[in-house]
């Protein structure tokens, strides 16, 4: 597991997770976008897989179909979802 900060800034909001470094971030980018809808009360407009995560320290785009470890995620890693 590792703990990482997701930044949603058309929320102007940043919120700590635990992932699994060991699970495909398209399943780690459902569960944050459910809890973060879920949290704020509103409703997602569009679809979750148009939803794109990157790391703020190296500036890319990562693939929602490797995982956590295989984009080179660790604790203290700051991601943005928008």
């Amino acid at each position: 597991m590792i703990i990482v900060t997701v930044e949603v800034p058309m929320m102007g909001v940043s919120y700590d997770f635990q992932i699994d470094e060991d699970v495909p971030l398209g399943i780690v980018r459902n569960e944050i976008a459910d809890m973060i809808t879920r949290n704020s009360q509103c409703v997602l407009n569009g679809s979750i897989s148009d939803l794109v995560m990157w790391d703020k320290k190296r500036n890319i785009i990562l693939d929602m179909c490797r995982t956590g470890y295989e984009n080179g995620l660790e604790t203290g890693s700051e991601l943005v979802i928008a």
